[in-house]
C-alpha cells in the first residue's frame, strides 16, 4: 500500500479510540459480501490517518492509486490465526485508493489448472492459495473466452465493453454493453459456453480475475 500502516497491541481500543472491523472503519466501504469474499475500499486523502482497524481474514490488497506504485499491483496478506490490528497513513499529495478483497471460503466450483487465454496474463508471486489473471483489452480489441470457475473480478482501468454470449450467426445470442470504471467489483459464477469481450471504448480496459 502507499501508506505507512502502524500495527496495535490490543484488540478492544487504543489510545485513540476503539479498533473496530475493517468495514466498519469510516474510510473503509464495504462493497461486496458473500460467503466466499468480502470487498472493501479503501480511499484516504492526502495526509490522513485511518482511525485503528482489525483484519481477520487472509486477503488480498490491490492497489488503485495513480502516481504512486503501478496501477494493479497486488499484495497477498496472511495472518493465520493472527489478527492484524493497523492503521494506515497516507503521506502522499495524492489520494489513496486501495480494494482489499478477505478470502473466506472455497467456492464449491473451482479450476484444476492455471486459465490460459488470449489476452489474459497470471500474476505471479501472489500466494499459493490463489490465482490472479489479468485481462487487458486495448480500445477495439476481443477475447473469446470461458471461465469454469467462481471468481472475483476488479476493474483496473476502466472503459465500455460490449459483452456477446452465443453465435449470432449459428443461433441465439445475448449481447450487452456496459460503461466500466476504475474499482468496479463483480462476484462471477462459472462459464462453459464461449463469452465475447470487445472494448468498444476509447481507452484501455484491464480487469483482474482472482479464484481460489
Amino acid at each position: 500500500l502507499a501508506g505507512v500502516s502502524v500495527s496495535q497491541p490490543s484488540t478492544k481500543s487504543d489510545d485513540e479510540g476503539p479498533i473496530v472491523d475493517c468495514a466498519e472503519e469510516k474510510h473503509h466501504t464495504l462493497v461486496l459480501s458473500n460467503d466466499y469474499t468480502r470487498v472493501m475500499k479503501l480511499q484516504l486523502p492526502p495526509n490522513a490517518t485511518t482511525g485503528a482497524y482489525l483484519r481477520a481474514k487472509d486477503g488480498l490488497h490491490f492497489n488503485l492509486t495513480d502516481g504512486t506504485m503501478e496501477v494493479g499491483e497486488v499484495r497477498c496478506g496472511s495472518h493465520g490465526s493472527n489478527h492484524l490490528v493497523r492503521r494506515t497513513t497516507n503521506p502522499s499529495n495524492t489520494s489513496l485508493f486501495c480494494i482489499y478483497a478477505e478470502i473466506l471460503q472455497t467456492p464449491p466450483i473451482t479450476a484444476n489448472r492455471p486459465l490460459v487465454a488470449e489476452h489474459h496474463t497470471q500474476l505471479e508471486k501472489v500466494g499459493f492459495k490463489y490465482r490472479v489473471y489479468k485481462l487487458s483489452l486495448a480500445p477495439g480489441t476481443s477475447t473469446n473466452i470461458s471461465y469454469p470457475f467462481f471468481y472475483l473480478g476488479i476493474v483496473l482501468r476502466g472503459s465500455k465493453v460490449k459483452t456477446v454470449i452465443g453465435d449470432a450467426f449459428a443461433g441465439p445470442s445475448l449481447s450487452w454493453e456496459r460503461t466500466m470504471a476504475k474499482g468496479d467489483v463483480e462476484w462471477c459464477t462459472p462459464t462453459l459456453d464461449d463469452i465475447k469481450i470487445t472494448n468498444v471504448g476509447n481507452d484501455i480496459y484491464e480487469q483482474v480475475i482472482i479464484e481460489w
